[in-house]
């Protein structure tokens, strides 16, 4: 009996602190978007500098970025194709579905742009569609990658 009110107890705990945590990173995310234009705009002003030109070179470090990673993520693969893990057929799904999500994210974006339409400020009203936040967020919640 004991043990059976302890076990409830802790899966209780467990999900009030598990939502807790998805709470805080719904957060994160709504605020990313806002926290980028603001650091631009701060930046710009900081340095006497023209905020399109700060954007400009902040999207040439994030696209570096993303270069860094997805050789990183080769390399990951290739050494799981080596440990006998995944086979090459399956290495190279994997990274031909990396490039539709990130292409799926590009024309998120310039759909965005085009319709000036802000979809972080939507989030706050429980809108998203299924974009990921960028900045290495995935793709649709939920996908999975089919190997």
């Amino acid at each position: 009996m004991f043990k059976k009110k302890t076990l409830i107890t802790v899966i209780a705990i467990c999900l009030v602190v598990a939502g807790l945590a998805f709470g805080a990173i719904k957060i994160a995310k709504a605020d990313d978007a806002n926290n980028q234009q603001s650091l631009v705009q701060r930046l710009a002003q900081k340095l006497n500098l023209n905020e399109s030109k700060v954007s400009t070179a902040m999207d040439q470090i994030r696209t570096e970025d993303q270069e860094a990673r997805l050789a990183k993520m080769k390399e990951k693969l290739e050494q799981a194709v080596k440990d006998g893990v995944i086979t090459e057929e399956q290495k190279q799904k994997i990274l031909d579905k990396q490039t539709e999500m990130q292409q799926n994210r590009e024309k998120m974006q310039t759909w965005e742009e085009e319709n000036d339409i802000d979809m972080s400020k939507l989030r706050d009203y429980g809108i998203d569609l299924g974009m990921g936040g960028g900045r290495g967020h995935g793709g649709p919640m939920g996908e999975q990658i089919k190997i």
